[in-house]
């Protein structure tokens, strides 16, 4: 798994041509229920664009931008 950090550059696989920075953080509780017991906590990263609009995507769907 990546680490990402708040002001890192990155972009959403589905739409390389949109980079941005991430600017927060955030852990979400998952509602999925295994036979051990709940799924670890998600990571939600607010991306601001480069074209100034605010974006929330998983922290999973993100790359690094080069």
């Amino acid at each position: 798994m990546l680490n990402f950090k708040p002001g890192q550059r990155v972009y959403h696989y589905l739409q390389m041509h949109r980079p941005g920075a991430i600017i927060e953080l955030k852990k979400v509780k998952s509602k999925q229920w295994l036979t051990e017991g709940t799924a670890q906590d998600r990571l939600l990263a607010i991306v601001q664009h480069d074209d100034g609009e605010t974006s929330s995507f998983w922290a999973s769907d993100l790359r690094k931008e080069d």
